[in-house]
């Protein structure tokens, strides 16, 4: 083996030519392979690390008449699943938060979960210092009590190791007062994501009709999700009877549910690889693509330079060599090939690596796992794989060709017209035909794709985003209780915003567009009864009178909010031309009235 191996670097090095062109080819192949598989691996194949990942489940609410399978449920709606059911071992909830922490020199905006006190053993992890919170810290005036992230404890109180027990000033939007610290958690834990940085319990709210939690579940041994999801069926029918004020009957399809609020069981990492999944698996397809064609290209290349030494193979075989012995040879000869490629591919990769970690966080994905997209040792192993098979495939048909020697056709003047040599040339026909077709698959892919990007791009969103600047402003009602509180604090906070110099116009908006954020309301048409099944909801937004115009919103038709439409004046609302369309296609809405 060693003799081949130095005999395989003599002859590369001999070629330079051909040594580069394979190289590099390969190189892009498994480069491309190396960078998607690490972002694959961080996110969809590396195990939550949490106990037993694989029985965790998120338990979603779901909504038939507005079709939505993931939607928040309320409180007392989570106590009565976790009391129901049988197919959980545990089952416990949370809650988005955020509030403005002041400690230190500059204040900031944190974001934080509200969580039910057995969260954190339900995942199996503990504190790092300190403890978790208690059942009793669930009820109103416990519940001042917060954990940090390490990253939050180390960054804004210098890992402090007298944290536990420090009072904590927060300004929240429900309130500004003071949080003891009881417990730091380990570095790098979170569960929705890095954005995580700090917990308060989950307070108790008995209102049905408030959605606003998601619930995590941890299945029992040996039940399925399928079991899980059909007994959360059963329960959601019960408290449909249990609650028939809370519920009412669809339409849905060619006959009445009996529920309109479900269940819907999904597992944790599913769920946190969001809509990254389909689009990563598409482009793993796309790079094992790139590397069957650059194995083509190898081999092609192989299969004319095993043309070129058809006498020297010969010479071998007549001195003794068995076929076996000189498949070998070729074979070390291509493993060598694929290794060096593979260590070029693995150096492409990690520049691939960063390039994509820079893209998919200036999206902002909220899929866990991006924080840690790393070359780590199961990509290594990954790489290496590649490479072998990659060795394998590209080497073996010229291999097998360039050992079939016709040793008198071989050894005479014109043995390169032999019939053996024929067949190499009809072998390489068939694999240009396999790379013209495999490109032409990724380039029609890659057309569509880019279209696709191109047409989007050029789709207005409806307003001007140049130029536009964004504020997240949350009041704490300790301080704003009363409306006209709220609003006195905006109108001076436009007054001194407007007066700075450069800013053209203020807008304000209950929530940001195209930010999947929004109030969702159902409606009803003066003197139009709804037809049956029909639902007349529509995500709606409050803003203020400039809004428009510091957005550049064009008014197609009457008028846009003037500084009279507050609270005591009559009530308008403005409407776009897609809601037009389907409940007035043929009349002016301009006057209508809604409810």
């Amino acid at each position: 083996m060693l003799t081949d191996v130095r005999y395989a670097v003599r002859g590369l090095r001999k070629n330079p030519g051909f040594t580069s062109v394979a190289v590099i080819t390969l190189a892009l192949g498994i480069g491309a392979n190396t960078a998607i598989f690490t972002v694959v691996n961080a996110v969809l194949l590396r195990p939550l690390p949490y106990q037993d990942p694989g029985r965790l489940m998120m338990v979603f609410g779901t909504d038939v008449k507005r079709g939505v399978s993931n939607d928040v449920i309320s409180y007392p709606t989570y106590l009565d699943w976790k009391a129901q059911n049988h197919s959980f071992a545990d089952m416990e909830a949370w809650a988005g938060w955020s509030f403005n922490l002041s400690a230190g020199d500059q204040p900031e905006q944190v974001y934080a979960l509200r969580i039910t006190p057995g969260l954190f053993s339900l995942l199996g992890v503990k504190p790092a210092l300190g403890r978790g919170f208690l059942t009793e810290e669930q009820q109103p005036g416990r519940h001042n009590v917060l954990m940090l992230s390490h990253d939050l404890w180390a960054r804004r109180f210098a890992s402090d190791p007298k944290i536990l027990g420090r009072k904590i000033a927060i300004t929240a939007d429900t309130d500004a007062e003071s949080y003891t610290v009881v417990g730091v958690m380990p570095a790098g834990f979170q569960y929705t994501g890095p954005h995580d940085q700090a917990w308060v319990p989950l307070v108790e709210d008995h209102k049905r009709t408030h959605g606003f939690i998601r619930v995590v579940g941890r299945l029992k041994p040996g039940v399925s999700i399928k079991q899980a999801q059909a007994e959360m069926d059963t329960i959601s029918v019960q408290l449909a009877k249990a609650y028939p004020d809370q519920q009412e009957r669809i339409w849905n399809g060619p006959r009445w549910t009996s529920t309109r609020y479900g269940a819907n069981v999904i597992p944790l990492h599913q769920q946190m690889a969001g809509d990254l999944r389909p689009a990563l698996v598409v482009f793993l397809g796309a790079v094992a693509f790139v590397l069957l064609i650059a194995c083509a290209n190898v081999a092609s290349l192989l299969l004319a330079r095993a043309t070129a030494r058809q006498r020297e193979t010969a010479i071998r075989a007549s001195l003794g060599a068995s076929r076996g012995r000189l498949v070998r040879q070729f074979l070390t000869e291509s493993l060598l090939l694929a290794m060096v490629g593979g260590a070029a591919g693995l150096l492409l990769g990690q520049w691939g690596v960063a390039g994509l970690v820079a893209l998919l966080a200036s999206v902002d994905l909220p899929v866990y796992g991006l924080d840690q997209i790393r070359i780590d040792d199961v990509v290594l192993g990954f790489t290496l794989l590649v490479s072998l098979g990659t060795g394998f495939l590209f080497g073996m048909a010229p291999a097998l060709e360039g050992s079939d020697a016709d040793l008198n056709e071989a050894l005479k003047e014109g043995g390169r017209t032999s019939t053996s040599g024929r067949g190499r040339a009809g072998l390489r026909k068939l694999l240009v035909v396999a790379e013209v077709a495999l490109s032409l698959v990724l380039l029609a892919g890659a057309g569509l794709l880019m279209k696709s990007f191109l047409l989007l791009q050029r789709v207005p969103p409806g307003f001007r985003p140049e130029k536009l600047l964004t504020v997240l402003v949350g009041l704490p009602r300790s301080r704003y209780r009363l409306p006209r509180q709220q609003a006195a604090f905006f109108d001076q906070a436009i007054e001194r915003i407007a007066s700075v110099p450069g800013v053209r116009s203020v807008g304000i908006v209950s929530s940001l567009p195209m930010s999947g954020d929004q109030d969702t309301d159902s409606f009803e048409i003066e003197n139009r009864p709804a037809n049956k099944g029909e639902s007349q909801s529509t995500g709606d937004r409050a803003v203020n009178a400039d809004y428009f115009r510091t957005m550049r919103i064009r008014v197609l038709k009457g008028r846009a909010f003037a500084k009279g439409d507050d609270a005591a004046g009559p009530k308008v609302v403005t409407i776009n031309e897609s809601m037009a369309r389907r409940f007035w296609p043929d009349e002016d809405p301009i006057g209508k009235r809604v409810s």
